[in-house]
């Protein structure tokens, strides 16, 4: 797993990351949709789905330019 963090190696980190972030938005997403058929209502920040949103946007967007522009740059 460390080997992830090694200066050469064939993960981009910041695609890692973005699928976190996207992993996390479903989840929620889902907890708020199950909650809601069993007539519960869970709160959600706003801000906290919204910075989730954005990071995974950023990460991805970070990630795109690297692997267009190359690793190096």
């Amino acid at each position: 797993m460390w080997g992830m963090f090694r200066k050469s190696n064939d993960i981009n980190e910041h695609s890692v990351a973005a699928f976190i972030a996207i992993g996390l938005v479903v989840i929620i997403v889902l907890s708020v949709i199950v909650s809601n058929f069993l007539c519960r209502e869970l709160v959600i920040q706003e801000f906290i789905f919204v910075s989730l949103l954005t990071f995974a946007a950023a990460a991805l967007g970070i990630a795109g330019y690297s692997s267009i522009n190359g690793k190096d740059k």
